[in-house]
């Protein structure tokens, strides 16, 4: 096969990488919003429940993605850490903090976090220790390819 950049190259050639999407398998370049909190956010609890999942096509492809998102914090909190869990192609498991909580006010802009999952599995965003005091509203998004 000859490229662009090569003497001879008669066809077409795309640059951008091809992937499926999540969202009902045809083909493209770019990552997708696949999971999202509302417009009114996840109100933070004194808990631990997940926020928002995605579930990775088993079609023994690899998959990127990216967890991103903020917490808005209306008062100052003690906990309410937030983390991203995914398994690696390797079958490994993954755990990446986003948000180490106990932020004192305003918008928090998260770590962004980003990796290649197994086909089949699934990334967790979720709310990893309880808000015992305060109160904030995370806005949470998965992109993925």
């Amino acid at each position: 096969m000859t490229t662009p950049w090569q003497p001879g190259f008669q066809g077409t050639f795309n640059v951008a990488p091809t992937f499926t999407d999540p969202h009902d398998g045809s083909p493209s370049a770019y990552l997708a919003l696949v999971a999202s909190t509302t417009t009114a956010g996840f109100t933070l609890q004194n808990a631990t429940p997940g926020i928002i999942t995605w579930n990775a096509p088993n079609d023994n492809q690899p998959h990127w993605f990216i967890a991103i998102g903020n917490t808005v914090v209306g008062s100052a909190e003690t906990g309410g850490a937030i983390s991203c869990t995914f398994t690696s192609p390797t079958g490994s498991s993954h755990l990446g903090t986003l948000d180490a909580g106990g932020n004192a006010g305003g918008t928090k802009n998260w770590n962004q976090l980003t990796g290649v999952v197994a086909p089949g599995t699934t990334v967790t965003i979720a709310q990893s220790s309880a808000l015992t005091a305060g109160a904030a509203v995370a806005f949470a998004g998965i992109w993925a390819a």
